[in-house]
C-alpha cells in the first residue's frame, strides 16, 4: 500500500496508494482525531512524523535524533514499540498488579471501580470527589470535585464509547481525586 516516492512530490518521502489517499483525505476533512488513528494503524512511523511536523513545523528526523524529542520519538518506534513491559506499562489498570508483584502498591492511587460498558456505571455509589477516565490514552476524563453538580446526562456524552469499543479497550477506572 505504501510505496516508496519515485521522482514524485510526497509528504515525507513516502507516496501512499491513491485509494487509499483518498480514503485518508476525506477522513481528515471528517476528523483530523480519526484520520491520524487510521495513519497510526497504516503506518505508526508516517503518523509520527505528520504529527512532529504539525507540531514543531520541521521534519522528524529519526536516523540521526539531535533534539529531546527527536530522540524521544526514535525510542518510541524503535524500541518500545514491541517491548511488553511498556506496553503493560502503559495500560493504567495492568500496571497496577506490575507495581503491586514488585512490592509498591503504596504508591498506587485508591480504585473504586471498573467498567466495562457505560451503562454498568452506579453513579450514586460513587464517592463525593472521582476522576473516571478510559484505560487508554490521557484525553477521556471526567474530573469530579463535588458530585452534588456533576451532571450526568452531560458527562455520558463526554464518554467516547463508541471508540473505545472500536479499540476493544478496557472501560472506565474510577480513582480518588484530589
Amino acid at each position: 500500500m505504501i510505496a516508496r516516492n519515485e521522482g514524485r512530490p510526497s509528504t515525507m518521502g513516502l507516496e501512499i496508494a491513491p485509494a487509499l489517499r483518498h480514503a485518508l483525505c476525506l477522513l481528515r476533512k471528517k476528523s483530523k482525531r480519526a484520520y491520524y488513528n487510521a495513519l497510526t494503524r497504516i503506518s505508526p512511523t508516517l503518523n509520527s512524523k505528520a504529527l512532529y511536523r504539525k507540531k514543531f513545523g520541521r521534519p522528524l528526523d529519526l536516523k540521526t535524533p539531535q533534539t529531546f524529542n527527536e530522540k524521544l520519538m526514535w525510542l518510541k518506534l524503535k524500541v518500545y514499540r514491541d517491548d511488553p513491559l511498556v506496553i503493560r506499562c502503559a495500560d493504567k489498570y495492568a500496571v497496577r498488579g506490575y507495581l503491586t508483584a514488585l512490592g509498591f502498591p503504596h504508591l498506587l492511587n485508591d480504585l473504586y471501580a471498573v467498567y466495562d460498558r457505560v451503562h454498568d456505571i452506579r453513579w450514586d455509589e460513587l464517592p463525593e470527589k472521582f476522576v473516571m477516565k478510559w484505560n487508554f490514552g490521557c484525553q477521556y476524563a471526567i474530573f469530579c470535585a463535588d458530585k452534588g453538580k456533576l451532571d450526568v446526562a452531560d458527562s455520558l456524552q463526554h464518554l467516547p464509547c463508541l471508540f473505545a469499543s472500536a479499540l476493544g479497550a478496557r472501560g472506565h477506572c474510577l480513582s480518588r481525586h484530589g
